[in-house]
């Protein structure tokens, strides 16, 4: 038993210095901390700069991918989202690694509220993709050619995502609630009583979410390792070396 124990200590130790490694605990200034994320927090660094408590990082995990699992399970979507610089690529992998739609360029106003309307763009999105794909544009003139390729390469990062989607989601996973160009997908969530799940850094408001991880939104390191803990905690990557199945074996253990 005493062995067990000093094992899953060192397991919990690695796993807390992965997280270090990759910037996971760093909030902003402390300035900007907004008041009911405080509860998250550990201490401020010398820079004035919050931390967050991994503890209450790794409990958030648990709680989102459980969300996320569940409606999957029930067949329903779950949009990603994050049009930040720092979340386009992690947020992108997510999705797609778990057959998902997702936005992580710039958010298509009236998405959810006019979603109907939406759709009407994303016939034509997905008819202009297969004309340029399959080489039917080679029978336009130069002209035109180039205007229909041109076009497509514009819509595709706005659209290439979630041109699949036929119904809205079901869930919205966000990176970085307080981000100002995600404020348009808050509202129009609320109003289409679409919850939110996420990761959320100490500027954030915690009511924004279902559930969310309280961590450094705002690092690509940070927001990756996050989104690749996810992805193991729901059964992807398996063959990784995953720091986080180990933490979720050790919290079940200690429960």
């Amino acid at each position: 038993m005493e062995n067990q124990t000093i094992q899953q200590t060192d397991q919990k130790n690695d796993a807390i210095k992965r997280m270090l490694s990759a910037g996971v605990q760093y909030g902003r200034l402390k300035r900007f901390t907004q008041t009911r994320m405080r509860r998250h927090l550990m201490s401020s660094n010398i820079k004035n700069m919050e931390i967050f408590n991994l503890d209450e990082t790794n409990t958030g995990v648990e709680k989102v991918s459980e969300v996320i699992k569940k409606t999957i399970a029930d067949n329903k979507k779950v949009l990603f989202v994050g049009t930040h610089a720092a979340s386009i690529d992690a947020v992108k992998n997510m999705a797609v690694s778990l057959d998902q739609p997702y936005v992580n360029f710039k958010w298509i106003g009236g998405f959810l509220t006019n979603f109907e309307t939406v759709k009407s763009r994303l016939k034509y999105f997905n008819d202009l993709k297969e004309k340029v794909e399959s080489g039917q544009i080679a029978e336009y003139s130069t002209r035109d050619r180039v205007a229909a390729k041109k076009e497509y390469e514009k819509m595709a990062k706005s659209y290439e995502g979630v041109c699949q989607m036929s119904e809205l989601p079901a869930l919205i996973f966000l990176v970085n609630g307080a981000y100002k160009m995600h404020q348009t997908v808050i509202r129009e969530a609320r109003i289409k009583k679409i919850p939110i799940v996420g990761i959320a850094g100490s500027d954030n408001n915690p009511e924004t979410f279902l559930a969310y991880i309280p961590a450094n939104d705002r690092a690509p390191k940070s927001i990756a390792f996050i989104a690749q803990t996810l992805l193991e905690r729901l059964g992807q990557n398996k063959s990784a070396d995953s720091v986080q199945d180990r933490i979720v074996e050790i919290t079940s253990s200690e429960e």
